[in-house]
C-alpha cells in the first residue's frame, strides 16, 4: 500500500469519537518503505484513553490499512517529548481537532526538557573533569 492510500484510509477514521487531540503517522508508512510491518501512530490526547479507545483504535486502523497497528499514546500535560518531536520531525500529521495549536503547549514543555537535558549533560561533563582532575577551561 502506498503512503498516499494509507493517508486517505487513516484521514477517514472518525478521530473525534475517540476523544483524540491529534494523530500523526510515523515510522517505515511514513517514510514510504515499500514493505512495512506496521503502521506507527502516534496518538495525541488531553488525558489517558481508555483501553477499550486504544483496542477500537487498532481495530480500526488495522482493517482499514491491513497492517498491524502500533499505536503511541501521549498526552498533552505529560508528553513523551522525544517520540512527540520524532513523530512530528519525520512523520504526517493525519488528524487535529483544534488547528495545529494542539501542540503548542506540548512543545513548550518538551523544549524545557531538552533544555534542562542538555545543562545536566553539561553539569555531568563538567563534574567528570574535575574528578578526573583535568583542567578546565573558562570562557
Amino acid at each position: 500500500m502506498r503512503i498516499e492510500e494509507s493517508i486517505e484510509i487513516l484521514k477517514r477514521v472518525p478521530w473525534k469519537s475517540f476523544r483524540v487531540r491529534a494523530v500523526v503517522l510515523y515510522g517505515s508508512v511514513a517514510k514510504g518503505s515499500k514493505w512495512p510491518r506496521d503502521i506507527d501512530l502516534l496518538v495525541v490526547s488531553d488525558s489517558k484513553l481508555r483501553l477499550e479507545d486504544e483496542v477500537r483504535i487498532a481495530e480500526v486502523v488495522e482493517a482499514g490499512c491491513g497492517l498491524e497497528a502500533d499505536i503511541a499514546v501521549i498526552t498533552l500535560e505529560d508528553p513523551d517529548c522525544e517520540l512527540l518531536l520524532n513523530a512530528l520531525e519525520e512523520g504526517v500529521l493525519i488528524y487535529v481537532d483544534d488547528g495545529e495549536g494542539v501542540f503548542s503547549r506540548a512543545i513548550a514543555l518538551c523544549y524545557d526538557y531538552l533544555l534542562m537535558k542538555r545543562k545536566v549533560r553539561y553539569t555531568e561533563t563538567l563534574i567528570n573533569s574535575v574528578i578526573k582532575g583535568a583542567p578546565i577551561k573558562t570562557r
